[in-house]
């Protein structure tokens, strides 16, 4: 996802995990515009990542991508005002498209 989206020419940047995603928000210069996220993290839950996501910038977009999801989850992440919600695969261009609409 990180090749296509700098492909594409957008500033792609990485986290491993949930606490590296909310060091990058934290930065007061990170120019971050848009958070995709998996909703299976590592180290954190990304519901919960996404309460904090919303606590720190509450009009960020946030895209979610999953290969397996329960439906409470899907409404829990809707709760919290996540743009967009995916099942993997995801099609490159709507991926692109999903970006481009969280952008506006």
């Amino acid at each position: 996802m990180t090749r296509i989206l700098v492909r594409e020419g957008y500033l792609a940047l990485t986290a491993e995990t949930g606490r590296d995603a909310l060091g990058f928000l934290k930065t007061p210069l990170s120019p971050i515009d848009v958070v995709i996220l998996d909703l299976h993290l590592p180290d954190v839950s990304a519901i919960d990542l996404c309460a904090r996501i919303r606590e720190l910038h509450p009009d960020m977009p946030i895209v979610v991508w999953s290969g397996e999801a329960e439906p409470s989850e899907g409404a829990q992440l809707l709760e919290l005002g996540v743009h967009r919600y995916f099942r993997k695969p995801v099609a490159v261009d709507e991926l692109l498209a999903t970006v481009e609409a969280a952008l506006l």
